[in-house]
């Protein structure tokens, strides 16, 4: 029987309300699971971010395994966007490339339509570790948090310098 790591249990709880939090972990700790039982148990509409193209993949085939809807937008993989009516839980996986869209995009439209109760972010300590200039869309993510009025988010990371994680932490909602 699966047993809840104690971070993992405080994140999931602390997700019960609208709140925004960093968690560090170590990889292959579990902090996958936070979003998607979090996803699973308060029957949120979940948006990931996720760095990386193969990470997209595991984490969607992941969340289907679990039972939950799940659509990926990322590397090339291009299910059509949720809609609020029709699909009202589930993980929404997008490329952080996607906030490089116009604000009055198909997309970005789709994103408010869809009304997300979660904003994750994996791995990201990419938002400092690699540089503004590597994928500037990356510094769009916090930002998206205060456009569309997301509730809660959770940060996802193994490895964040103090200076970065203080950095997020000022550009989070209060």
């Amino acid at each position: 029987m699966f047993q809840l790591r104690a971070f993992q249990k405080q994140a999931i709880e602390a997700l019960e309300d609208p709140i925004h939090l960093i968690v560090q972990a170590p990889t292959g700790s579990g902090k996958s699971f936070i979003f998607q039982e979090s996803t699973r148990r308060f029957g949120f509409r979940t948006i990931l971010f996720s760095p990386l193209i193969a990470l997209s993949r595991q984490q969607g085939e992941r969340a289907r395994a679990l039972g939950i809807p799940t659509w990926v937008q990322a590397g090339g993989q291009s299910d059509p966007p949720p809609k609020k009516a029709t699909d009202p839980v589930g993980l929404w996986i997008l490329s952080p490339e996607i906030l490089n869209l116009p604000r009055n995009s198909k997309m970005i439209r789709a994103i408010n339509q869809w009304q997300p109760d979660l904003l994750v972010m994996d791995e990201c300590h990419c938002l400092w570790e690699w540089g503004e200039s590597f994928r500037p869309a990356f510094q769009k993510i916090p930002k998206l948090l205060f456009e569309t009025h997301i509730p809660r988010s959770v940060w996802l990371t193994a490895t964040l310098s103090p200076t970065a994680h203080k950095h997020l932490k000022d550009q989070l909602p209060r």
